[in-house]
């Protein structure tokens, strides 16, 4: 689906990030939910390649990021995120592991296929994924409303907002410092 060029989503002064918030927050929140981890330390790369308002000229915002980071027990990932890449929409993650790779939305043959490093495989079917044109209905907001009815801590906390919005932070900054840049995450996910 093409985005608008008047769309709130490439006003700075309301958006704030692009890419890296639009696309990059959801695979930052699988990294973080499959792992037990969090962001450690990042580099970022971040570019305005072809979104454009309608004067032509670039937006103000990335719509292609790259990072490189070590999540806190030093293990390394990358994550691309772009809103050009043209074609078929490609919602993967793959995460490639020390006994072999888990790919998310990113076989023909299952939803989720792990691949081990003996040749066994897993597959697993667990319904479509939400994509510009399949809105599905995530459970996540239900799950909110539970919480607080039943009194309980929700499933996805306040922390978690905040430790992927510091990764997001981080990187925007580390885009602009070409440095390696330390996450500000709160150590208390758990408790």
């Amino acid at each position: 689906m093409e985005q608008s060029s008047k769309t709130w989503f490439f006003d700075k002064s309301q958006a704030s990030f692009g890419v890296l918030a639009d696309l990059g927050s959801h695979k930052l929140d699988i990294i973080r939910y499959i792992t037990g981890l969090e962001i450690d330390r990042l580099i970022a790369m971040t570019n305005t390649l072809d979104k454009r308002y309608e004067d032509g000229s670039l937006i103000d915002l990335e719509d292609n990021a790259v990072c490189m980071f070590y999540l806190t027990d030093g293990t390394p990932g990358v994550m691309d995120v772009s809103w050009t890449n043209y074609g078929e929409e490609d919602n993967s993650t793959i995460i490639y592991g020390t006994k072999g790779t888990m790919k998310i939305f990113g076989s023909q043959d299952a939803d989720i296929l792990i691949e081990m490093s003996d040749h066994t495989s897993i597959r697993y079917s667990i319904g479509a994924i939400q994509t510009n044109t399949n809105q599905t209905k995530s459970g996540i907001i239900d799950e909110f409303v539970s919480a607080i009815l039943e009194k309980r801590r929700p499933i996805v906390t306040g922390v978690d907002g905040h430790n992927t919005l510091a990764v997001i932070v981080a990187a925007s900054l580390s885009a602009e410092t070409h440095e390696w840049i330390k996450v500000d995450y709160d150590p208390n996910i758990n408790k």
